[in-house]
């Protein structure tokens, strides 16, 4: 004779605090992943604007390198240096509106090229010079162009509370016309 057998009706248990406790390790994680990735953003959005200050830099020095290219015949007798933007005074050479003598024009420009230096809100604490090294007869004359400027420095750490000088210097060979 087959018996059949029952089984008995299972009745859930009480929780006893383990969902409780996945809860909170999840949480945990959830956290320390939202921390994390607010400082990866953090650190992104400081090297952005440090990139933005070096391409700053590295226009205003080809701008300058440019007009030198342009004005060439000056530019090889030493016309655009030596400069430096903390010093120099603005010259009251117009070659917008008149033709301009290749001195005029190296100075016009070099007026035009100091206002955007000390003027651009996108390079904070701007300065700039200019070294001129004459030619030889194997060499041909050169400018030494270099941006000065302050970047914002790391505030966090507890050894370096200053903002931070940096420097862009590129070399412009004039090959005269």
């Amino acid at each position: 004779m087959a018996t059949c057998r029952h089984r008995p009706i299972l009745r859930p248990r009480p929780a006893r605090g383990v969902t409780m406790l996945e809860v909170l390790v999840t949480l945990l994680i959830i956290t320390l992943w939202l921390l994390g990735t607010a400082g990866a953003q953090s650190s992104a959005v400081k090297l952005t604007k440090a990139a933005q200050f070096r391409t700053t830099a590295i226009l205003l020095a080809s701008d300058i390198a440019e007009r030198m290219e342009g004005n060439s015949t000056a530019a090889a007798g030493g016309a655009y240096g030596p400069y430096d933007s903390a010093s120099y005074v603005d010259s009251t050479a117009n070659c917008v509106s008149s033709a301009c003598s290749g001195a005029n024009l190296a100075a016009f420009d070099l007026t035009e090229w100091g206002r955007r230096v000390k003027e651009t809100a996108t390079l904070p604490g701007a300065t700039a010079t200019i070294g001129f090294v004459a030619g030889s007869a194997t060499t041909p004359p050169s400018y030494t162009i270099t941006i000065n400027w302050t970047d914002r420095g790391d505030f966090r750490a507890t050894t370096k509370t200053d903002p931070e000088q940096l420097t862009y210097t590129a070399i412009k060979a004039i090959n005269p016309g």
